[in-house]
């Protein structure tokens, strides 16, 4: 499931666009992620309550991992957290370090 906004869908793509064709900015076929990018707006979060923040962080992670399968079912090409590999996909990169780092490798 996806729970972004159109803005927050958008960008995340974008930059999967850019990995796809080599020209991300942060690193070629591949892009940075961070987390903040993907939160979505949870007022009992903002205000510290922390189930309320991690429910949020996992709604984030849960996005983004739905939007690089649809990337790669769409461009039919690998996408994955880079420093795990495609046989290790873990949305627990996003939560633990705030940021991901996908690589996208055509075939």
């Amino acid at each position: 499931m996806i729970n972004l906004s159109i803005n927050q869908l958008l960008f995340v793509w974008n930059e999967l666009v850019s990995a796809y064709y080599g020209v991300n900015a942060y690193g070629g076929n591949v892009a940075e992620i961070y987390a903040f990018r993907l939160l979505p707006c949870d007022p009992l979060a903002e205000h510290g309550d922390k189930e309320a923040q991690d429910e949020r962080m996992m709604l984030a992670a849960e996005s983004l991992f739905a939007i690089m399968r649809k990337f790669s079912e769409d461009f039919r090409c690998a996408v994955y957290p880079e420093r795990h590999g495609p046989d290790k996909p873990a949305a627990n990169i996003l939560l633990r370090d705030g940021r991901v780092h996908v690589k996208v490798v055509r075939q």
